[in-house]
């Protein structure tokens, strides 16, 4: 079906043109040209620069400024030398952050000085000139004892039981990993073992309390490999070169032909029959056992009644 054409004159040539009937009502000129010819180019001077150029203004652009810039640089200059006048025709006092002068710093790295704003200065008791600058900064100053994330350090002690507990671990998990199903006799070495609950919590010290027996009881303990391990630790591990080396692939197969895995709520290593089926997951199964869940729904139920009750 042929679209309705309606017959408009051109706003500028006086020329006969079709346009969809849709368009009868917005259609004003028969072409670009024409349009263009509405505004056409004009030489200004620049504010800052006093530079002549020319260029088209639009109507609502001409009511709207009343000054024009040829670029954008000549644009921030004037405003940074004239943030008062903008801050008055918006309602605030005081200059603009963005738009202040610069001043000169001293990186804490380098030593070298450079132009930022002054309330980065007095924010920051160390400013940079860069990321390079900041990142080696931060490398020297803020790791060990001075890093936002340190929980202690790693304990070199575990306890006198700690090698007994930890061959009995191993032995069993048929020296498996339990989480991607690797064996000490495919990688060629022994599998870490893991604490679920971090030693450090349990406040073992020698000669003190004997805090260790609880640590390394065979419930909290997991057999891991390397990269299994980091992946169990609790803190960033996104930028570690062992991540990304092994094949998405391997680790599938490796996650599809287990039999057991660990919960995530209760740290406990159970058969697969104790999670429900999940399809979207590697293995097809859960990240919460059965009980664990239900406990999770309860709470859930009993805090939703509550609300309700509430309101």
């Amino acid at each position: 079906m042929a679209p309705t054409l309606v017959t408009k004159s051109c706003k500028h040539c006086g020329v006969d043109f079709q346009v969809g009937k849709h368009r009868s009502d917005t259609a004003l000129y028969c072409s670009k040209a024409c349009r263009s010819c509405k505004n056409p180019p004009s030489e200004h001077q620049c504010e800052y620069c006093k530079k002549t150029y020319i260029t088209r203004i639009t109507p609502s652009k001409s009511a709207r400024n009343k000054r024009y810039f040829c670029s954008r640089e000549c644009t921030s200059k004037w405003k940074s030398e004239h943030a008062e006048l903008i801050n008055l025709r918006r309602g605030t006092i005081g200059p603009m952050p963005h738009l202040q002068k610069r001043v000169q710093a001293q990186c804490s790295q380098c030593e070298t000085f450079f132009e930022t704003t002054p309330s980065r200065v007095a924010r920051y008791p160390h400013i940079f000139c860069g990321l390079p600058c900041r990142n080696k900064w931060r490398t020297e100053n803020m790791c060990g004892e001075n890093a936002p994330s340190w929980k202690g350090g790693k304990a070199t002690y575990y306890g006198p039981n700690w090698k007994e507990q930890r061959r009995r671990a191993r032995k069993r998990d048929n020296y498996t990993c339990q989480q991607c199903g690797k064996t000490e006799a495919s990688i060629g070495e022994q599998l870490h073992v893991h604490h679920m609950m971090p030693f450090r919590t349990f406040g073992y010290i020698a000669g003190v309390n004997n805090a260790y027996v609880e640590a390394n009881r065979l419930s909290n303990l997991v057999s891991l490999c390397q990269l299994c391990h980091i992946h169990s630790e609790p803190r960033d591990m996104k930028s570690h070169p062992l991540l990304n080396s092994k094949p998405k692939e391997i680790r599938r197969q490796a996650i599809v032909s287990r039999i057991e895995k660990p919960c995530f709520s209760c740290k406990l290593i159970k058969p697969l029959a104790e999670f429900h089926t999940k399809n979207n997951a590697l293995d097809g199964h859960a990240g919460t056992c059965k009980v664990c869940d239900s406990e999770q729904r309860k709470k859930k139920r009993l805090l939703a009644s509550a609300n309700v009750a509430h309101e």
